[in-house]
């Protein structure tokens, strides 16, 4: 342990002691990226996520229903849910055929690479 990292999973709980990694509202890969690149490159302007450095006393960072920038709608009632955004996904403008269309293309084409 000569250059004092050791990374761990737990460097965003809850309150509850929960895993952020596991807990997240979606999948981030991206901060999963950032946050090990803190570890692994200290001193860089890389925010704590996910990951903490255990070999350096690293403390975790507890995530509280008073950190929340946003009202949600399960804690207020006035609140509107916002529709979660899929990378890469299919556009809007894209007809109901043409999706019928790419998903028998797929079906058939997963069907003929299953064959042997």
């Amino acid at each position: 342990l000569t250059s004092r990292r050791v990374a761990r999973v737990d460097g965003t709980l809850s309150e509850g002691d929960d895993l952020d990694w596991y807990e997240s509202r979606i999948a981030r890969p991206d901060w999963a990226v950032e946050g090990l690149a803190r570890v692994l490159h200290p001193g860089g302007s890389h925010t704590q996520k996910y990951f903490r450095n255990i070999a350096a006393d690293e403390a975790p960072t507890v995530l509280s229903k008073g950190s929340c920038q946003q009202a949600l709608p399960v804690c207020d009632a006035s609140a509107e849910a916002k529709p979660i955004k899929v990378l890469g996904a299919v556009a809007q403008e894209t007809s109901a055929a043409a999706r019928c269309v790419v998903g028998a293309s797929t079906v058939a084409a997963f069907a003929a690479s299953a064959m042997w």
